[in-house]
């Protein structure tokens, strides 16, 4: 069950990537992945309801009412960071992780952290480092939650002229990367390595 923002859509969009070989919910099948969930909302955050896209706490909450159980990758925080950054929620960032956590419960989990070409404003690329730091501290709560440190990975060249979004490459990486790290990190038998 992959849970996103605008980047997921990205990944999954036509409009981004041309073969659907390439998209998102294609690269996990070719990791093994049988049964793949992905649910990607334009400015979707962790916690409130926004651009009429559902929370992601309910889109984890609708899936374990309709049973599911099994392993999690959880594309936020761009859009929470931007949000506590122009002062427009008091649900804090340690609480949004732990609200996602709850409903995840003992499914082996894996958090990309957040990264922006941004130099000023909500979107701050320094906002993200902030929020990338409480995640890793979160991390030390959760046995079974593993760190994709995309930060680390996302190239500028991938990045659009917004700095937050991507260009068609830098989606198609994405798509790429995120299914091959989960079966990395999280093979399986559903062990964090």
């Amino acid at each position: 069950m992959h849970i996103g923002d605008s980047l997921t859509v990205g990944m999954k969009g036509e409009n981004q990537i041309p073969d659907p070989a390439e998209r998102l919910d294609n690269q996990y099948r070719a990791v093994g992945v049988t049964d793949v969930r992905t649910d990607g909302g334009v400015g979707r955050t962790i916690h409130e309801v926004s651009n009429n896209q559902q929370a992601g706490v309910d889109v984890a909450r609708q899936a374990r009412a309709a049973g599911y159980t099994g392993c999690w990758v959880v594309e936020l925080g761009t859009n929470d960071v931007a949000l506590l950054a122009a002062q427009k929620s008091t649900v804090g960032p340690r609480q949004r992780i732990d609200e996602m956590m709850s409903v995840i419960g003992s499914d082996p989990v894996m958090w990309l952290t957040a990264v922006t070409q941004v130099g000023e404003g909500d979107y701050d690329s320094a906002n993200m480092d902030a929020w990338n730091t409480i995640l890793r501290d979160a991390k030390k709560s959760y046995p079974n939650m593993v760190l994709y440190d995309w930060a680390s990975v996302a190239r500028p060249s991938w990045f659009s002229a917004d700095g937050i979004h991507y260009t068609p490459e830098g989606f198609r990486e994405m798509a790429r990367l995120i299914p091959t790290e989960l079966a990395t990190l999280l093979p399986s038998k559903g062990a964090p390595k």
